[in-house]
């Protein structure tokens, strides 16, 4: 059995136990994969903090190297990829609310959504930055979105592309028929697939 971390996306009062990863979970266990993530929700994290949650909870876990950021948790897990013990990080569609992106088309509702304490922060949390990290430290990065992100989140599978594009070595996939969830499917198969795969190659 290999064992990830994940840390999930947004949600004002939801934890890692949250129902709607039982999906996710159990796909993950039929390809051999168990989850772990941050115990406690964003209610009290910024996106820094909550990687750093990351580190402090990964030491009370088996844990393979495989580190899994969804949404805004994505751009978490790019926050600590230089303390976190990461073999392979996966991207599941990255927030498009780096720096770069705060301050352009950021959809008014996702600002109220997210916290003004959150968007500022993001207003110093840097697309550039986090390339430089992940190349600087040799990550081997899978990017992934769903197809349905094209039309209700164009900005965001344009940072993905872009994130691949600069990122050594990364590979950008699209998942057939998926929207933004990674709890239901079919974006919790592909990604259960994904993690399989480079479980099998980091053994071998």
């Amino acid at each position: 059995m290999t064992t990830a971390f994940l840390l999930q996306g947004f949600s004002t009062d939801r934890t890692f136990a949250d129902p709607s990863l039982d999906i996710l979970r159990e796909t993950m266990a039929e390809h051999d994969v168990e989850l772990h993530g941050v115990v406690d929700g964003w209610e009290d994290h910024g996106i820094r903090s909550f990687g750093r949650c990351a580190i402090e909870q990964n030491q009370y876990h088996e844990y393979d190297g495989i580190f899994i950021g969804h949404s805004l948790g994505a751009l978490a897990a790019l926050s600590v990829v230089d303390v976190m013990p990461v073999q392979h990080l996966v991207l599941c569609s990255p927030s498009a609310l780096f720096s770069e992106d705060i301050y352009s088309k950021l959809d008014p509702s996702v600002a109220n959504r997210i916290g003004k304490k959150r968007v500022k922060e993001l207003s110093s949390f840097s697309a550039d930055d986090a390339v430089l990290s992940v190349n600087r430290l040799g990550i081997p990065t899978t990017i992934l979105f769903g197809e349905r992100e094209r039309e209700l989140h164009p900005q965001l599978v344009a940072r993905c592309g872009n994130l691949a594009s600069r990122i050594a070595g990364a590979t950008l996939l699209e998942v057939p028929g998926a929207e933004h969830s990674i709890g239901e499917i079919p974006y919790a198969v592909v990604l259960s697939q994904v993690v399989s795969n480079i479980a099998r190659g980091l053994k071998s």
